[in-house]
């Protein structure tokens, strides 16, 4: 027999919202994965209904979290409806289901500190990208060189395009010196540039 005044405490609104909180953020390491996984060279066979299974789980988490526990004012809701709107027709009319994926996670985020949000994304990221460098400069994937006439070879590490390569760095690195912010120190700046 559960004991119901274990239970009640459990279930409190503080706990519920740290219990979608680091669901929320689970979600979001998995969409951060799946993306970046996307960009490399590793030949990963992704299940037929793994992006729609994450999306859902994303949206029902978001609708959760929206409902019981962060309420939205009524301007928060107004603009909330406004931006959903945009991002639905943008949708809608290009056929870019990634944009409804950014929706889903911004309204999600409600309530999460932009610096939780970031410092996840930096751990991902910098996790996946230095396995992807490793893997290809050990052989395991491909790392594709691009020769265009008149300029030096470009590799791009396991990523597919040497230019997205760049792009995870610079996002990667833009991430650190925000989560650094004032203890920043010029050697850092050094090494960065």
């Amino acid at each position: 027999m559960i004991n119901n005044d274990y239970f009640n405490r459990f279930i409190k609104k503080e706990n519920l919202e740290i219990i979608l909180e680091t669901i929320y953020l689970c979600s979001f390491i998995l969409f951060i994965s799946y993306f970046f996984l996307n960009t490399t060279t590793f030949q990963i066979i992704w299940s037929d209904n793994f992006y729609v299974n994450v999306r859902t789980m994303m949206i029902v988490l978001t609708l959760i979290r929206v409902g019981y526990s962060k309420k939205y004012s009524f301007e928060e809701t107004v603009l909330v409806f406004v931006i959903g709107m945009v991002f639905l027709s943008a949708w809608y009319r290009n056929n870019y289901l990634e944009l409804f994926d950014i929706l889903i996670v911004i309204l999600g985020a409600k309530g999460i500190s932009f610096q939780k949000l970031l410092k996840v994304y930096f751990i991902v990221s910098s996790f996946l990208l230095l396995y992807t460098i490793g893997a290809s400069l050990i052989g395991h994937i491909e790392n594709w060189v691009y020769y265009d006439e008149g300029r030096r070879a470009r590799n791009s590490f396991g990523i597919v395009y040497p230019t997205d390569f760049s792009a995870h760095v610079f996002y990667i690195l833009l991430s650190y010196v925000y989560l650094r912010k004032g203890k920043l120190k010029y050697i850092e700046l050094g090494i960065i540039f």
